[in-house]
């Protein structure tokens, strides 16, 4: 029988021979075949592809192939695809594609398949030539030990937890997976969720408990979202915790300022939090260098020497200073196709791309996303003017041809399962970092709620809403609410309360009567002091909803009638939706201290907290002074810094904070020196630390510096965005400019929208 391996170079030569000769565009291919971009060139490229026979054929006929040319690419497809396959893997292949996954063998796992980058050669290129192209020979890591030991655990099933490698771009991250994994788990299956949702689906649909898999979680921030839609710890223990005979090896990657974005200090309770910062026995974080180390250098030279690539020679010299493994990845080259573009537009659609990317798009972009995007920059820079035709095929053309052979390095790469794109790792974390402060027009925020999937509609519309950004933040949850979205319905009533605009909540409640607008609105009539019709919005919604929102929902009702609320805390723990200990807190929040301490005596003997809190709240009684929790001992760091802040030692701080940067050292630091007009030196201390960024917000906050303020959250400040925020909902009266904001919102500049 032939080799399907040898058949599918053969054909993926012929057919680059053929596109050579025709002097189309992977554009113009597209349109001729009558298929998307990517899936044109991916078709004549990708080793492995799964190539359709209707597909060759348009594409035939596109490229100009004769008779004898057409039978033999026909001949070659047909050479590709094993002439038997197992029935169970019929079966499994047609579980994984009602589970919305993509699977493959194990042996036809590539590294192209895993996404590993293309290691670029910087050769001599001939063009029209076909490059067969391999990973050069693999360099272990020192983290590989660790990384492979879980990895082997788990596919014992002594380890139940997703192994993840965290590190800036192209540093190895993905490379190093691709490697234990063919290791330790051959022939097993790979399973790639298409989605957030088709992952949060997986342990219902029984797929991972048919044969041994693992889970390929490459990129994992494809797979966070608002709670409720991403990954979660509850999603991770479904498909983990319980007894399978079949094992589940769980991998995946992540940007370290991914992490950080994905844990945002206004998310401080969210899916994301717990997930991945909490101390859990669910994630297991490996941390790969950004450089190769002094022991992994030797390798490497070993391996040069003995393979005699000289790939690995050229990312040994590293002569552009961008590390071994981005100089593999083509990172130099990547930042010249950006900044060497022939024109403007060029560089704006990549510029698009990467926006969209920071601010919460993780789906594949499509095309006329970013066309819009891009239109809206350059009107940005150049007024109400259109740019020349055929503008956007160039830009694409010039954006998504390879470097140096027909699969070389894309700075945006065309995505096999939709018409859409991705931009390259390396260049995408470089323009990210260097746009982060830059506020997106308008267009982008109109761009996305015409062309973004609506599955992305309820998280950039909260993206929209950080940025205080209404009409656009509205807009978008609204789209996800039509299409059933029950979060971003929750989330516009929010945007609404927080307004101040009782017509369009009420009216919002008679369109939608769902639970999630009710309490809204109840929040809303208690904030306005009409007790009655807040408690009647309390009542209308569902059960479920009020056990969901009752913390917020029955405080603010709390400070107008403590006896209603106390009476609906007991009704919720008569029904068993919270224990009494809860129970005991809330009347005690609500200032009914005696009465909390009756419930508390009756749980004496069935509690063991009980006593201890029963201390506490005589304590607040004025009962007895005992039972108050004792401080933190004199000499831990956070105590040593309180003194020093409180004796006003700034120099002696300063030398603290160096030594410990723990986010309540900081935020003494940056107390101290705007106490002592040090503002300048608190404002660059907020630029490196949130914490003292949100201490540097809260001081803005304070001094009602509005206009500054609005710059912050027009720049992405979550901190700023969050203090603004739990001003303008607070109790204190609000100035006038306050209240402008509350109202009307900022726009995309941080002015007072409107």
């Amino acid at each position: 029988m032939a080799d399907p391996g040898i058949a599918d170079e053969q054909l993926r030569a012929l057919l680059g021979t053929l596109k050579t000769r025709s002097s189309l565009t992977y554009v113009d291919l597209a349109k001729l075949a009558s298929c998307s971009h990517g899936a044109a060139q991916k078709y004549v490229t990708k080793p492995g592809h799964e190539r359709g026979e209707s597909t060759l054929k348009a594409l035939l006929t596109a490229l100009g192939a004769d008779d004898i040319e057409r039978a033999e690419a026909l001949r070659l497809l047909k050479l590709t695809r094993p002439d038997h396959r197992d029935p169970a893997q019929v079966t499994f292949a047609s579980a994984a594609a009602a589970a919305e996954c993509t699977v493959w063998e194990m042996e036809r796992f590539t590294p192209a398949e895993a996404t590993v980058h293309t290691a670029i050669d910087r050769g001599a290129y001939v063009p029209g030539r076909h490059h067969a192209v391999t990973p050069p020979p693999y360099v272990p890591r020192v983290h590989d030990t660790a990384l492979r030991a879980d990895i082997a655990a788990a596919a014992a099933g002594d380890l139940s937890a997703l192994i993840v490698v965290r590190g800036d771009s192209s540093t190895g991250k993905t490379r190093s997976l691709h490697e234990a994994v063919h290791a330790l788990c051959p022939d097993w299956a790979v399973v790639r969720p298409r989605s957030a949702a088709a992952l949060r689906g997986l342990a219902a649909s029984g797929l991972v408990n048919r044969r041994p898999c693992v889970l390929w979680l490459n990129d994992l921030r494809k797979f966070l979202g608002s709670d409720g839609t991403g990954l979660s710890l509850d999603v991770l223990r479904d498909l983990l915790a319980v007894r399978r005979t079949r094992p589940v090896v769980a991998v995946g990657s992540l940007w370290a300022e991914t992490l950080r974005d994905a844990i945002a200090e206004e998310d401080r309770h969210s899916d994301n939090i717990d997930l991945l910062t909490t101390d859990n026995e669910w994630v297991r974080w490996h941390d790969v260098p950004s450089d190769l180390l002094t022991s992994e250098r030797v390798s490497a030279r070993e391996l040069a020497t003995g393979s005699r690539d000289a790939r690995l020679d050229e990312a040994l010299a590293d002569r552009d200073r961008v590390g071994f493994a981005q100089t593999l990845a083509g990172a130099y080259e990547l930042l010249q196709r950006y900044t060497n573009a022939p024109h403007r537009l060029n560089r704006l659609v990549l510029d698009a791309a990467a926006d969209s990317h920071r601010l919460g798009h993780t789906h594949a972009l499509s095309a006329p996303l970013l066309r819009d995007i891009a239109i809206g920059w350059w009107r940005e820079e150049r007024g109400r003017t259109s740019p020349p035709d055929g503008w956007f095929d160039d830009a694409l053309a010039y954006a998504t041809k390879p470097f140096r052979s027909t699969q070389g390095v894309q700075a945006l790469i065309p995505l096999d399962d939709a018409a859409g794109y991705d931009l390259a790792d390396y260049l995408d974390q470089h323009l990210q970092r260097v746009r982060l402060k830059i506020p997106p027009p308008a267009a982008f925020w109109e761009a996305c709620l015409t062309h973004a999937p609506v599955a992305q509609a309820h998280h950039l519309g909260k993206r929209a809403y950080q940025r205080l950004l209404y009409g656009h933040a509205i807009g978008l949850q609204r789209r996800a609410a039509d299409d059933g979205d029950v979060c971003a319905l929750a989330e516009w009533a929010a945007i609404l309360r927080v307004r101040d605009d009782l017509d369009a909540l009420t009216a919002l409640s008679t369109e939608r009567a769902e639970g999630c607008v009710f309490l809204q609105l109840a929040r809303l009539h208690a904030r306005r002091r009409t007790a009655g019709p807040a408690k009647r919005a309390w009542h209308q919604a569902g059960a479920a909803d009020r056990l969901g929102q009752a913390d917020a929902v029955l405080a603010d009702i709390g400070k107008l009638d403590p006896q209603w609320t106390a009476q609906q805390w007991r009704d919720l723990t008569t029904a068993g939706s919270i224990r009494p200990y809860r129970l005991i807190t809330k009347l005690a929040e609500l200032g009914l201290v005696s009465e909390a301490i009756a419930e508390c005596r009756e749980l004496l003997g069935q509690d063991p907290a009980a006593p201890q809190l029963l201390l506490t709240l005589q304590g607040k009684a004025g009962d007895d002074g005992a039972g108050i929790p004792p401080g933190p001992p004199s000499g831990d760091i956070r105590s040593v810094a309180a003194r020093l802040h409180a004796d006003g030692d700034l120099t002696k701080l300063r030398r603290h904070s160096e030594a410990h940067p723990d986010k309540v050292v900081r935020r003494h630091l940056t107390e101290l020196l705007l106490t002592v007009d040090r503002e300048d030196e608190a404002r660059e201390l907020a630029e490196t630390s949130r914490a003292a960024s949100r201490t540097y917000a809260a001081f803005l906050t304070r001094q009602a510096r509005w206009r500054e303020l609005g710059r912050m959250i027009a720049e992405g400040n979550n901190e700023a965005s969050t203090n603004l925020r739990l001003h303008l909902n607070g109790d204190q009266e609000l100035d006038d400019t306050a209240l402008l904001i509350k109202h009307h919102g900022l726009d995309t500049d941080g002015t007072i929208a409107g």
